[in-house]
């Protein structure tokens, strides 16, 4: 049986979901600057890099000047 590959990016409803985040909060947070926009578009097929994301839920893509009391 072959294995699933990973996926490198993903649509705005799946970039939501996961997140555990309702698809329109997403969009919200998306348009107000908190998550970023699509990596890329395929045709036009907008699509959010799963790194990227996986990044922003550990910490590792925050920048620390953003975050200075």
């Amino acid at each position: 049986m072959p294995r699933a590959l990973p996926k490198l990016a993903v649509s705005e409803r799946e970039a939501a979901h996961l997140l555990s985040l309702p698809t329109s909060v997403f969009k919200d947070l998306v348009r107000d600057g908190a998550l970023p926009g699509p990596s890329a578009i395929f045709g036009d097929q907008p699509r959010w890099s799963v790194a990227k994301l996986s990044s922003i839920v550990d910490g590792s893509i925050l920048n620390d000047e953003e975050f200075l009391p």
